[in-house]
């Protein structure tokens, strides 16, 4: 296999505030936006695509199940302004013993997205 791209493609009902939370808090920008599908680059190779629901498509991701993984610079820095920002948080700032510090959040869709950076050896 040569694969070129990999990205996560959530059902909705409505791009509105998926596309507003992922813009503001995480810098993507919109790289396609279509009546049905909404495509967001973020930086380096990150990728979140979303289609609305219609009797094509699969069923509405209903808020369970689906975790999207941000690494990041400084962890502490961005729980800090996320948390003022009033992201909604699931699992607060922690370090993981698998060798992780992590924030876990949901977006308006009921995605978490773990928000983390690997600690130095």
């Amino acid at each position: 296999m040569n694969l070129k791209k990999l990205y996560a493609l959530v059902t909705v009902e409505s791009f509105v505030h998926v596309k507003e939370f992922y813009c503001e808090h995480f810098g993507f920008s919109v790289s396609m936006e279509s009546p049905g599908y909404l495509h967001l680059s973020g930086e380096g190779h990150a990728e979140l695509a979303f289609m609305i629901q219609d009797q094509d498509a699969h069923e509405a991701f209903r808020g369970k199940g689906l975790t999207v993984c941000l690494e990041v610079a400084d962890v502490d820095a961005e729980a800090a302004r996320l948390t003022k920002a009033k992201v909604p948080v699931v699992v607060p700032l922690r370090d993981n013993p698998w060798g992780d510090r992590s924030i876990i959040l949901r977006d308006p869709v009921g995605v978490h997205v773990y928000v983390y950076q690997c600690k130095s050896k």
